[in-house]
């Protein structure tokens, strides 16, 4: 008797204890998930492809071909349901632009194809209505430059063609695109998607951007961002 009674004893302590044991792993898994996010947020480096669409007196002068950007930025709040962010952002695009013959009939003269410089600052704040998807705004300003790439007249074809004359104005045009960095300021919605690799998510920014004493712009631009 005194034999099956310890028996009996040891077979309920060992189901408590196996009992507790799982208990304790359930919470250390749970405890686990808490502490370990697919997603990350805070700082961040972030290249893109897009291009620029001139829409205003520029839009028949200046056309498209491609930009790239690289950006750095920090999401400075971090909540389960939104976020808000800084971005530091340099773009280069590439514009094709009327011959040298046809100059002289466009208004705001640009020299022929050109490249355009930005370093812009923007603000975004952000919503997820889903665990992966963020949808935000973002606005921001910065300053742009068209510099002169190229000049030659070795033939003397046109008379009066100088630096100073398309950098100050070309017959009675102003060349205002040439004349040192221009204030812009930008607008727009921004998409992004956190993939299923953590730190690395996809996204979309469709700026609306206004060059003072240029033009307005569309500037569509998806990109890969790597968060630390």
């Amino acid at each position: 008797m005194r034999t099956l009674i310890t028996l009996c004893l040891t077979l309920v302590a060992g189901t408590a204890v196996a009992q507790d044991s799982g208990a304790s792993q359930r919470t250390a898994r749970q405890t686990g998930d808490d502490v370990v996010r697919e997603i990350e947020r805070g700082h961040y480096i972030k290249g893109g492809a897009g291009l620029t669409q001139f829409v205003g007196s520029y839009s028949k002068i200046l056309y498209p071909v491609m930009g790239v950007n690289l950006a750095v930025g920090q999401d400075f709040v971090d909540k389960e349901r939104s976020s808000l962010a800084w971005e530091l952002i340099f773009n280069q695009t590439l514009q094709n632009g009327p011959r040298d013959d046809e100059l002289p009939s466009y208004p705001g003269t640009v020299q022929g194809d050109v490249h355009t410089f930005a370093a812009i600052g923007v603000i975004e704040a952000s919503t997820y209505p889903t665990r992966r998807l963020g949808l935000g705004v973002r606005a921001g300003a910065g300053v742009m430059a068209i510099p002169i790439l190229m000049f030659d007249d070795p033939e003397g074809r046109r008379p009066g063609y100088t630096r100073d004359v398309v950098v100050g104005s070309w017959g009675s045009q102003p060349s205002l695109a040439h004349n040192g960095a221009l204030p812009m300021f930008v607008g727009g919605p921004t998409l992004e998607y956190y993939t299923k690799l953590s730190h690395f998510s996809v996204g979309v920014d469709v700026d609306v951007q206004y060059v003072m004493n240029l033009d307005l712009g569309v500037s569509p631009n998806a990109w890969l961002k790597y968060t630390f």
